[in-house]
């Protein structure tokens, strides 16, 4: 530990950074190191579950390749916006084996176009209104007065929170309407 310390890496945003190569320079011992990596992999699923990477994270895991959750979000492929324009170039410079490449991209197109299905072991939020939701999906872009956009987004915004999960959604939800009022807890039930 105090050759991690000397050769600067003090912080834990630093120390997430550390490679194998800066390991064996700081003179840690091959076991040392291995059992650094495990606990750096730890907190970083720890963080990319806390902040907002949960969606392409969530996406991830709804097509059986969340083993490349650490990869992509480590070189910036971290809003959907952005994993949503990855090349197969890109997949396969990050190590992707060609087959999940071409898997990855079905995927993607599917989500990009509107049909990705969440699979059978994710949560999937049923609407409390299902006519209204199914009404927004078929309405035309000016329905009730909502411009396009406003649509698409609340379309976008629904297919997110199908992708997180009703469970998390749900807690997301509760700790921040407590946040903004602790009295709010009356409106949950316990």
């Amino acid at each position: 530990e105090g050759a991690l310390l000397k050769n600067g890496w003090d912080d834990m945003e630093t120390l997430l950074a550390i490679e194998d190569a800066d390991m064996k320079d700081a003179g840690l011992l091959p076991h040392h190191a291995a059992v650094l990596r495990v606990a750096l992999h730890e907190e970083r699923s720890r963080r990319r579950a806390a902040d907002g990477n949960k969606v392409v994270v969530a996406f991830l895991q709804s097509v059986g390749m969340e083993r490349y959750a650490d990869v992509l979000l480590g070189h910036g492929f971290d809003e959907m916006e952005t994993l949503l324009l990855i090349e197969e170039a890109d997949m396969q410079q990050l190590g992707l084996p060609r087959g999940h490449v071409l898997k990855l991209k079905k995927k993607l197109k599917e989500y990009a176009d509107g049909e990705h299905k969440v699979s059978q072991d994710q949560p999937v939020l049923q609407p409390v209104a299902t006519a209204s939701v199914e009404g927004m999906k078929a309405a035309p872009a000016n329905a009730k007065g909502l411009p396009k956009r406003a649509t698409s987004l609340a379309l976008h915004s629904w297919q997110q929170v199908k992708l997180v999960g009703l469970d998390s959604v749900g807690e997301m939800l509760r700790v921040n309407t407590l946040a903004l009022d602790s009295e709010a807890v009356k409106l949950f039930r316990v």
